[in-house]
């Protein structure tokens, strides 16, 4: 059973966190996906935001991006790398998703990159439910 949070690590790591995620362009990162990505300016969520690399390119495209990060020393330096004023930067984390569903908001794309493969078993369940109930209707 996993006992750490799923965040685990990357406090120590955000640096070179910080470094690696923006070397690459989310465009290059998504391309094989890219054409289930919303044509029109629409509501994203992207959990685990990271550095935000991906919130600001959605932003850039016309979207609005919550972008949640559970990191501060993550979310705070992404915050001032990418200040676009179309991201809301949210301190919450899966399973819940507490502070995001306390928004009563439902979401066209939710990514959640390099983000489902720390959590347990049971997490996902949970996580899966939550991110279901936040999806907007097609």
């Amino acid at each position: 059973m996993n006992t750490l949070p799923s965040n685990a690590g990357y406090a120590q790591e955000a640096e070179k966190c910080l470094e690696r995620y923006e070397a690459r362009s989310s465009a290059e990162i998504h391309a094989d996906w890219l054409h289930l990505f919303p044509q029109t300016p629409s509501k994203i969520l992207d959990v685990g935001a990271g550095t935000g690399r991906d919130a600001a390119w959605l932003a850039s495209l016309g979207h609005t991006v919550v972008a949640v990060e559970p990191t501060a020393e993550l979310r705070e330096p992404a915050k001032e790398l990418h200040p676009e004023p179309s991201i809301t930067w949210i301190d919450d984390r899966l399973p819940e998703l507490e502070t995001v569903r306390t928004r009563n908001e439902t979401y066209n794309l939710i990514l959640m990159n390099a983000v489902w493969m720390h959590l347990t078993e049971d997490e996902r369940k949970r996580g899966m439910e939550v991110i279901a109930a936040l999806m907007a209707p097609a």
